[in-house]
């Protein structure tokens, strides 16, 4: 009798046959975890937990009606059944009527068993799908397209999606499926009444009920056991891999996808742009020595409503190239200036950008930060703002369309997966998808990736058709250092890099308190920053925060210049993505692209190495110079020791010098020495 279903390497539908159930199980087996959904009462709903902190909807299913065994204790799976619609039998692709699993009508099953119960009901057994059109505006509506639906225990160690059940009355007939990674059209309705998509009642229904259902994506849900419910932690949504399509005719390579979409990718980064220094083949492939990228090379960054330059800073850091930027407030521009002067900055709109530039530029990485005020849990009331904000939320597409990236990143407010806010989520969501990109999203606590504050964000990933969509990063902090992670960042760490003489820290100009108000502790997270600054004073309750001191709980390092006056640069601050988790970010995803590159970083030779040591905890002084250099390489390396002096509480991190070519820092030597690259 039919065992676990399972998924091979190849796609393919895999039954196992049992011959009894006994209600044991074999210890190497993989076994898939079950849903329950009768016709009569689907068990799968939906509610807002208000008793949440993150107030996000959550997919509830019943605890009671799970289990991880496919064939239960006193069920018996049948080799097929004949029934009204027909006989059918494991393997099928039969849709359904009345099934729900959470918020979403399920409309189809392929069936991995047949079950008898013991008190004689049948239910079919197996993966939900569901119609495009029907998964709240999240996919293009197209006809005959289908999604596959997989929700995932995240504390189960099979690592097996759920099945379905549904009461064997549910089922209505079987449909072919055809799984391909094609771009629709391709494979799509091939009925005579494929031009009357819209006459539902009438003859273009036909073409619904009797042509192919294509499968292009797969709706995944990765959620955590609370109590009696499944609590959803992260959700995405992916495209069918060439290697999980069983028959050539329906295969389109990876590699060919990519061309089509946005022709030529160049493996390691596109940075330098010089054509003599871009390399003439690919790498991307599995199995093969891994190629070092050359010194210089970089993947590319275009950074989006990029505000003071959190994200620049970030991704500078993390060792990216940012060539290009957008932002339309005029206050920005000046800061962003002064930092970035190299990084071609349009100050407008991105629907200005979109309409005003002929050439597109290809970039590895584009970074979107749209407007959030509209949808953060604080805004209570209607702003003369709100609409700015939404349209700037739906010129991401277009952005997307020009560039053409190979990964994007989003960063909003977490209130956007509010029930208030869906369509604008699902419709974010659109963006990505109706170009064929795959996107992953989830609250992430910030301080997990080294943040000071305890601030919560919602991160979303996308990976260009032809790509691999990266995971996030692993957790790196955690409270109290609990799992063997570092603990959380703390006030005092984000401020202990900070000189009495470094730019925007003048406290007698802050508020002082007289009396002073109650002390704290340090060492803990910060509140979340605000446009408006903490509301938290300094630990010891006499001041304010000075800018300087807001800016580094920020995530800013010392050296990062601000322009304007104090409520505008408190709203600089305040509007950024945290540079210091923008660089575990990019770390992680600069890694993930060179993995899928087939390319390892450079590694320089002894030749190019000076030596940096700590002395007196202040200063920062050079005490080898390689032979060689030229004069302009000796005074650049002298000018270096003092940007490098304002950056040494981060000796591990990617430096730069006066050209702004970047120099990487390698792990510390005996004695707190440090070697540096110095390839130009």
């Amino acid at each position: 009798m039919p065992g676990p279903l399972r998924l091979d390497p190849g796609g393919e539908l895999e039954v196992v046959f049992e011959r009894q159930f006994d209600g044991r199980r074999s210890r190497g087996s993989s076994i898939s975890s079950t849903c329950t959904v009768g016709r009569e009462e689907p068990i799968q709903t939906i509610f807002l937990d208000l008793s949440s902190d993150d107030e996000v909807i959550d997919l509830t299913i019943d605890d009671s009606e799970t289990t991880t065994a496919q064939i239960k204790y006193g069920e018996h799976s049948l080799a097929s059944y004949r029934g009204p619609s027909g006989i059918i039998k494991p393997g099928d692709f039969v849709e359904v009527d009345q099934v729900k699993i959470g918020k979403y009508q399920v409309n189809f099953i392929l069936i991995g068993a047949i079950i008898r119960t013991i008190m004689g009901e049948h239910k079919v057994r197996g993966i939900p799908y569901i119609r495009n059109r029907n998964l709240s505006n999240m996919l293009p509506k197209k006809r005959n397209e289908v999604c596959q639906i997989l929700h995932f225990d995240k504390d189960d160690v099979t690592r097996a999606p759920a099945f379905i059940d549904a009461n064997i009355r549910s089922v209505i007939k079987a449909h072919t499926l055809v799984i391909t990674n094609a771009v629709w059209p391709q494979h799509s309705v091939t009925s005579p009444y494929v031009g009357l998509v819209h006459d539902q009642a009438g003859e273009g229904r036909v073409a619904e009920e009797t042509d192919p259902l294509v499968c292009r994506w797969k709706f995944e849900i990765r959620s955590r056991r609370q109590a009696a419910v499944f609590k959803p932690l992260e959700e995405c949504l992916v495209r069918v891999h060439e290697s999980e399509v069983s028959q050539a005719k329906y295969r389109v390579t990876e590699a060919e996808m990519s061309n089509i979409w946005r022709g030529r990718s160049f493996p390691g980064g596109s940075w330098p742009l010089e054509a003599e220094e871009r390399p003439t083949t690919g790498t991307k492939t599995t199995g093969h020595r891994p190629t070092p990228r050359r010194a210089s090379q970089k993947y590319t960054l275009f950074d989006s409503f990029a505000g003071a330059g959190g994200v620049s800073r970030g991704a500078r850091m993390a060792g990216l190239k940012v060539t290009h930027a957008i932002d339309k407030a005029a206050e920005v521009w000046p800061t962003y200036k002064i930092n970035f002067p190299d990084t071609r900055l349009f100050q407008g709109s991105v629907d200005e950008y979109v309409r005003a530039e002929r050439r597109c530029p290809r970039v590895d990485f584009l970074h979107l930060s749209p407007p959030c005020q509209f949808f953060s849990p604080a805004h209570t009331r209607e702003s003369v703002h709100d609409d700015t904000n939404i349209f700037a939320l739906f010129s991401c597409g277009s952005l997307i369309d020009k560039v053409r990236p190979r990964i994007v990143t989003v960063e909003q407010t977490f209130g956007i997966t509010h029930d208030r806010h869906q369509m604008y989520l699902c419709s974010l969501i659109n963006d990505f998808t109706q170009y064929g990109y795959s996107v992953r999203w989830k609250i992430v606590r910030l301080c997990t990736w080294g943040s000071a504050q305890d601030r919560k964000r919602l991160i979303i990933i996308a990976a260009a058709p032809g790509e691999r969509l990266p995971p996030y990063p692993d957790a790196l902090y955690s409270e109290n250092g609990a799992d063997g992670l570092k603990p959380f960042a703390t006030i005092r760490e984000a401020l202990q890099g900070i000189r009495p003489s470094d730019p925007l820290h003048n406290t007698s100009s802050v508020k002082h308190f007289e009396p002073p108000k109650p002390s704290y502790s340090p060492d803990r997270l910060a509140g979340t920053l605000t446009t408006s600054g903490s509301d938290c004073c300094y630990p010891d309750g006499t001041r304010d925060f000075t800018l300087r001191e807001f800016a580094c709980l920020q995530g800013f390092p010392s050296y990062h210049r601000f322009l304007g006056t104090k409520t505008s640069i408190k709203r600089q601050i305040g509007n950024a993505f945290p540079p210091n988790t923008v660089r575990v970010l990019y770390r992680h995803l600069e890694s993930w692209l060179l993995e899928q590159d087939g390319m390892t970083r450079h590694q320089p030779s002894s030749n190019n190495i000076i030596c940096l040591t700590d002395r007196a905890h202040d200063d920062i002084e050079i005490i080898d110079t390689p032979n060689g250099y030229s004069t302009r390489r000796q005074n650049a390396v002298r000018r270096q020791n003092q940007s490098y002096r304002m950056y040494r509480s981060g000796m591990h991190e990617p430096l730069e010098i006066e050209d702004h070519t970047a120099v990487e820092a390698y792990a510390p030597a005996q004695g707190g020495s440090m070697a540096i690259d110095l390839t130009w």
